[in-house]
This record gives C-alpha cells, structure tokens and sequence, in this order.
C-alpha cells in the first residue's frame, strides 16, 4: 500500500478494491458508508488512471 499522511488525520493511500465492489458501478458499491472514506482515483488493470 502506498500512502500520503496530511495534517489533521487525512491522508491518501493507494489500495486494492475489495472483492465484493468487483463488477459493480462505484455508486453502488457503498464504498463511503461501508468503509467511510471517498474514492479520488479509479486504476483499471491495463487502462490509465482516472481521478474524480
């Protein structure tokens, strides 16, 4: 994992995508109410990152 710490406990980290979110729409994973925290960026395998 790869990760940026910012003042005031936020920070950014570089993670793999939990299985259950595979092969669902980001809005439907839940991803902030299951885990509390916002997606920034999406990294397909072999596609270029896109940041939202």
């Amino acid at each position: 994992m790869n990760f940026i710490a910012f003042e005031d406990n936020f920070g950014i980290a570089k993670i793999k995508a939990p299985a259950e979110t595979y092969n669902h729409a980001l809005a439907d994973s839940h991803i902030r109410s299951r885990y509390g925290v916002a997606i920034v960026g999406v990294k397909r395998a072999n596609k270029n990152c896109q940041y939202t």
